[in-house]
């Protein structure tokens, strides 16, 4: 026969387990959360610990190197700038692009560029992103013979 007592307990027991375990914050799976990520780090350290949107920032600016847009100093400085200048929290805590980012994902859009249009960007890029972009969106609409 099974002791009163002990039923007694498993069937209090079992239910405060379960709350603690389904309940946010109390316990399992709701309480662990987003870590969050020092984005006053330079972005080449977030990328080399595994921040995924840091690791593709920094991917971007190498093709973009590759394409000659940037100088290698310039990709170089803007890799040991603090991750804050290109990348934000999101509203639930995750990392993504902020203005600076979006706009070097706005340069790889582009295609293909000329030398003197390389040249342009490289001088803008170096001053400023945002305005680079800026001025690639305007150079690209204006010339309908390059190639996406």
């Amino acid at each position: 026969m099974v002791n009163s007592s002990r039923l007694r307990a498993a069937l209090i027991g079992l239910p405060l387990l379960l709350a603690l375990v389904l309940v946010p914050g109390c316990g399992g799976r709701g309480a662990q959360k987003t870590p969050t990520v020092d984005l006053t780090r330079p972005l080449s350290q977030l990328a080399d610990q595994g921040t995924l949107e840091a690791l593709q920032l920094l991917a971007d600016l190498e093709v973009l190197r590759a394409q000659g847009v940037f100088a290698d100093s310039t990709a170089d400085r803007l890799a040991a700038n603090p991750a804050s200048t290109f990348l934000e929290h999101g509203a639930n805590g995750a990392v993504v692009r902020g203005a600076q980012g979006r706009a070097l994902t706005a340069l790889l859009g582009h295609g293909t560029w000329s030398d003197a249009q390389r040249a342009t960007l490289r001088r803008r890029a170096a001053q400023d992103l945002i305005a680079a972009a800026v001025w690639a969106d305007s150079a690209a609409a204006a010339d309908t013979t390059r190639t996406p």
